[in-house]
């Protein structure tokens, strides 16, 4: 008997239980009534969709609950019971730092913690709350039996995570507003003398690109913008030759560095100006325009989303790909997780590549082919830039031929904007990953039924892919074509998985991590084989077996778990345990850019601090329990 029909008993067997408990209730309960109920829960969406049958079943399982206003539903890390549906009432989210969503009437909440099998945060009701609670295993069960209501919560789940990462965002940006002045990139001061004229002052304007002068007077000094240049000439016809000393009457209204850009908001407001001098002493440090309040208190990666999209040279490219690193440390020094930076980051990296491709491709290219991107990056789990894992698959009517400027353009784009070439040569500017349909499939025949020592890498790599540009139908034929090949092909799937066990987990015995002996890595660990690897490729073959076409390992688990195929504390483990390894993984690397070394995947113990050692440890348990997981479920012993 496997461990899924071993669940699916025990779901069956909690199922009963509950809603013989639920006919027992009712006898006591007599103000219930089941008509009411069935009528709510039909209009609650993805619920309206139930046939007469399942809705019926529902409503037997289903318990009323009342909460208190004030009164804590369930903690930040708890596995709850039940998944909610609110009759009336108002439940807030909160994580550790504020509130992170709300529900009220004809909402449901908790079936990210269900599926995920543990909150990351805590739902507290606010008002008088009436609900429904559905039994968690009576909503497992529905999420393997329905497949209707497994694609509405895996869309929602998306959803909630792109939600989560908004609010993150927004919490950037306001933190910006509290930042000091000092910190943000002030414009030069420029001094001119009171004598020049409005055309030599525009002239000095644009040549030092800058919208302020400050005239330098015996009796202090004053400011002139380019909206008096516009107010004096444009509207009230004042010759050019006219002296801006003439012009300006007001004295400075300056800040220091240490104020806030709330502070400068503030002054601004007050005084309907759109330039502060900031100053510190009676020095003049430099000068803090309104375009400068704006795109602090726009979010940074919006800001970073503007750059990237309006970038059209190498130097722009540049620019936009240091403002995403730097965008990645201010977010992990407030303690985002790591997936959640990870999901903006994403997002914005591919923008930057889909740009980079849009610069060097023609039109025809473009349309006729799909630009993908593979490994962390085709996971959407890349944070710093790592080497290219890229390929192209080509429409019908394009050949090699009429493609190779354009991937040779591309990969030497890349390699300038500090994206290395793949040293295993996954990249468009190799013929072996720029290929038409037909061709590909015909790899990826070869790789799964005549493979060689680098046929499993070749499809585990095509197993991340994600398109960023031009037809994604051609990936997804693809996709679909390796399913087919897979249809039950058990012993294959084994041979694919069986890789997430050539690297040992370097936890010894007594809970010991274990390092390198032998220089030049003495003292430290590689975090990604020993760690991020096995539960990476593990979740991936196992995705691979069900059809799930997400990419991500964060999706898949999602998918996984939802099918019943992990239970629910497995589900949080894996999740919490990646983001961990993850979260110490990138801090290294960061750091070693910082010290301008070349960054690889080691970590040193030595230089963790003691929660983190303790957390590396934990997450090193987790990936040898689900070793031991994929052995069985794949009978690894078995394959040769």
């Amino acid at each position: 008997m496997t461990l899924q029909t071993v669940a699916g008993l025990f779901l069956a067997h909690s199922v009963s239980r509950v809603i013989a408990q639920r006919e027992k209730a009712k006898k006591v309960e007599p103000d219930v009534s089941p008509v009411d109920e069935t009528t709510f829960i039909k209009g609650v969406e993805p619920f309206d969709r139930l046939d007469a049958d399942d809705l019926s079943d529902m409503v037997l399982a289903v318990s009323p609950g009342e909460f208190a206003p004030g009164e804590t539903i369930f903690n930040r890390f708890d596995s709850p019971s039940y998944l909610y549906l609110i009759k009336e009432g108002l439940v807030e989210e909160l994580d550790n730092t504020g509130i992170i969503g709300r529900y009220a009437d004809d909402q449901v909440f908790g079936f990210r913690a269900l599926i995920e099998g543990r909150s990351e945060n805590t739902f507290v009701a606010r008002k008088r709350s009436l609900c429904l609670r559905i039994p968690a295993g009576y909503f497992l069960m529905l999420l393997q039996s329905n497949p209707e209501i497994r694609k509405f919560y895996s869309r929602k789940l998306m959803h909630r995570l792109d939600h989560i990462v908004s609010v993150h965002e927004r919490r950037e940006a306001a933190a910006a507003l509290m930042a000091p002045i000092g910190t943000s990139d002030l414009h030069h001061p420029v001094f001119v003398a009171p004598e020049i004229s409005l055309g030599e002052a525009m002239e000095i304007m644009q040549a030092q690109n800058v919208t302020a002068l400050l005239v330098d007077r015996d009796t202090g000094r004053e400011i002139f913008t380019r909206g008096d240049f516009h107010e004096k000439h444009t509207l009230l016809h004042l010759p050019d030759s006219t002296p801006v000393g003439d012009l300006t009457r007001e004295a400075l209204i300056s800040l220091s560095p240490d104020d806030s850009v709330f502070d400068a908001l503030q002054v601004m407001t007050r005084h309907s100006i759109r330039h502060v001098v900031i100053t510190r002493g009676a020095e003049i440090e430099g000068i803090f325009e309104q375009r400068d309040l704006l795109r602090s208190i726009a979010s940074r990666a919006n800001v970073i989303a503007g750059q990237v999209k309006s970038a059209s040279s190498g130097d722009d490219f540049n620019k936009a790909g240091a403002a995403i690193t730097e965008l990645i440390k201010s977010f992990l020094e407030r303690g985002v997780k790591t997936r959640y930076v990870a999901r903006l980051v994403t997002r914005l990296n591919r923008e930057l590549l889909a740009q980079v491709y849009q610069n060097v491709a023609p039109k025809e290219v473009r349309d006729s082919s799909c630009l993908m991107v593979m490994g962390s990056e085709g996971r959407g789990e890349q944070l710093v830039k790592t080497d290219q894992d890229n390929g192209l698959i080509l429409g019908p009517g394009l050949t090699w031929d009429d493609v190779a400027p354009t991937t040779q353009a591309f990969v030497e784009a890349l390699s300038d904007l500090g994206y290395p070439p793949c040293e295993g040569n996954v990249m468009v500017s190799n013929p072996d990953w720029t290929q038409s349909v037909e061709a590909y499939k015909e790899s990826l025949r070869r790789w799964i039924y005549q493979p060689d020592e680098t046929s499993f890498n070749q499809l585990a790599v095509f197993l991340d892919a994600s398109p960023i540009a031009g037809d994604e139908d051609l990936l997804n034929a693809l996709k679909a074509h390796v399913f087919e090949l897979l249809e039950n092909q058990t012993v294959v799937l084994g041979h694919i998985a069986k890789p997430m066990l050539g690297f040992a987990t370097p936890l010894g015995m007594f809970n010991r991590l274990i390092t390198e002996k032998q220089p030049p890595n003495a003292g430290k660990l590689d975090i990604k084989k020993g760690g991020v690897f096995p539960i990476v490729h593990g979740v991936r073959c196992l995705a691979l077996e069900h059809r799930i076409l997400e990419t991500s390992t964060l999706d898949r688990i999602h998918n996984l778990s939802s099918l019943g195929v992990f239970t629910r504390g497995l589900s949080a483990d894996l999740i919490e345990s990646l983001d961990i390894m993850s979260s110490i993984r990138v801090k290294a690397q960061l750091e070693q850019l910082v010290r301008g070394s070349t960054f690889d995947n080691y970590v040193t113990p030595q230089e963790l601090n003691n929660q983190e050692r303790d957390l590396l440890r934990s997450s090193f348990k987790i990936v040898k329990e689900f070793k031991k997981f994929i052995l069985y479920h794949f009978k690894l012993n078995l394959v040769g």
